[in-house]
């Protein structure tokens, strides 16, 4: 496979919250998601539901050093095939399934002092200096 990101990822379990307007026209937010990976073009996300690609979302990224979110704006690059996870519930004894979905986001908006955060926080907590 041919590597067609112009920034790094560097592989990373972060608190993410989305908002975009699904088919309907209708603001859904998730409150809950999880990265994969992050670098300073965009990340991957562990999504409840499959985007369509050119999908809009406004995100909220929580860096775990940081206590205030950094807000940015991504599109959907890419829907990757779903994942069936067991959950584990109080209630089940063999646990449910659940299906997520992989999702790329490449970052369309985020201004330079936000894009700095990201870069800070990078090298901080992977110990890289140059990108």
């Amino acid at each position: 496979m041919v590597e067609r990101r112009k920034y790094r990822r560097f592989k990373s379990r972060l608190l993410i919250t989305t908002l975009y307007r699904d088919e309907h026209d209708k603001i859904v937010t998730e409150n809950s998601v999880l990265s994969e990976d992050i670098g300073l073009g965009g990340l991957r996300l562990v999504f409840p539901r499959w985007l369509q690609k050119g999908k809009i979302l406004d995100l909220k990224v929580f860096l775990f050093s940081d206590p205030i979110h950094l807000p940015a704006r991504g599109k959907v690059m890419w829907s990757g095939e779903k994942q069936v996870l067991e959950l584990a519930t109080p209630d089940s004894v063999g646990g449910s399934e659940k299906e997520l979905y992989w999702i790329g986001i490449q970052f369309i908006d985020i201004d330079a002092f936000h894009r700095e955060r990201i870069l800070r926080w990078i090298q901080k907590e992977f110990h890289v200096v140059d990108l």
